[in-house]
């Protein structure tokens, strides 16, 4: 079988700025949505731009299968219409004088006549615009301008699909909505494709894979759960979410488990460590499991380790006292002071009620072992 993997490895430098750097590989024969992740500025979209051949990197090579598209040292820089991409820029860019029918009928080039006409109905109907083939965008909504938008751009059959942010301009509720119908329509299309977001849910929600880019570098790539399960360093734990990271040693290894001494607690773990090594833990939020603290632990509001308790299977309990709460929409996160160290949970509105959480307040925490990410330092 003839090698479908695009492979990426390039160097962007701005004068006077910053270096963009980015490596990592997608397999196109497996149509799988890779997404380039991270918060604004760190560029992204420079990556996604070198790759549509709209920017040229300044050492590096992409290579799709046997087509070298760009290669710094050979002199190589294929131009963006013989990449046969599909690009749909933020925003969408849909023609506003055009109608949906011309809109997605602009993006194909190879052929005309019947044969063209056809390739838009085709495109019309996977993509569930019957009916409205003569209305102009101002016309549709929002979730209707984005399946034009995906029609357009797979329209002259690309091997390779480029997406900028495709929801950014949509309101917080319709984006919500429309995050299930892109993935939806991304499997529909039948063809790998690379979308830019800084957003942690559409990344989980679109992606197959991810490369998470930080100050500028693609930091880890991989398959979505596997990387934001187990980030690499500090930095993308931070990016893709992890709200506590906590600096320890590892004590003891036994049957895989190993026992990290942090700031005076001691928190079981699974990963790949030895005794005396230097770790850092990441633990996110919604792994914290609370409970409330009766008996003498409430009065004394002290840190403990243990096996779970309450018929619980969590390896790690802690005790401390809640220092803050943070509602985000329907969850609340909950900072928990445990001897001197912050642990953040987060539960639901009306769990906060049900606990009677509150600033000053004991409260237990658990936590699984196979919850918590270790990285030797």
């Amino acid at each position: 079988m003839a090698d479908a993997r695009l492979q990426v490895a390039i160097e962007r430098r701005f004068r006077g700025g910053p270096t963009v750097r980015a490596a990592f590989e997608l397999d196109t024969a497996s149509a799988e949505t890779l997404v380039l992740f991270g918060p604004s500025g760190v560029g992204k979209t420079t990556v996604l731009r070198c790759l549509a051949g709209l920017e040229r990197p300044d050492a590096g090579r992409i290579v799709l299968g046997d087509e070298v598209w760009f290669d710094a040292a050979a002199g190589i820089d294929r131009p963006p219409q013989r990449r046969r991409i599909g690009y749909l820029p933020q925003g969408h860019a849909l023609f506003p004088h055009l109608d949906v029918a011309a809109n997605i009928a602009f993006g194909i080039d190879d052929v005309q006549g019947p044969a063209r006409t056809a390739r838009v109905a085709e495109l019309v109907a996977r993509f569930g615009l019957s009916g409205l083939e003569r209305r102009k965008p101002a016309e549709l909504s929002g979730g209707q301008r984005q399946r034009v938008a995906l029609a357009r751009a797979l329209a002259r059959r690309p091997q390779l699909l480029l997406l900028d942010e495709p929801l950014s301009a949509l309101d917080a509720p319709t984006r919500e909505r429309l995050r299930l119908e892109l993935r939806e329509l991304l499997a529909a299309g039948g063809v790998s494709a690379i979308v830019v977001t800084h957003d942690r849910t559409e990344a989980l929600v679109l992606g197959d894979r991810v490369a998470v880019m930080v100050d500028g570098v693609v930091r880890q790539s991989g398959r979505t759960l596997e990387v934001f399960d187990r980030p690499a360093d500090e930095a993308v734990a931070r990016v893709t979410g992890v709200e506590t990271v906590l600096a320890g040693r590892v004590v003891t290894v036994e049957d895989g488990l190993a026992a990290v001494a942090v700031d005076g607690l001691r928190l079981t773990a699974i990963g790949d460590a030895e005794p005396g090594d230097r770790v850092l833990l990441f633990i996110r939020a919604e792994d914290v499991l609370l409970a409330a603290v009766r008996g003498a632990a409430a009065s004394e509001g002290t840190a403990g380790f243990g096996e779970g308790g309450r018929g619980s299977s969590a390896r790690n309990r802690l005790v401390g006292r809640v220092v803050g709460l943070e509602p985000h929409g329907p969850v609340v996160r909950v900072g928990i002071d445990v001897g001197g160290v912050r642990l953040v949970a987060a539960v639901t509105r009306p769990a906060v009620v049900e606990l009677g959480l509150a600033p000053g307040r004991p409260v237990e925490a658990e936590v699984k072992a196979t919850a918590i990410g270790v990285v030797r330092l």
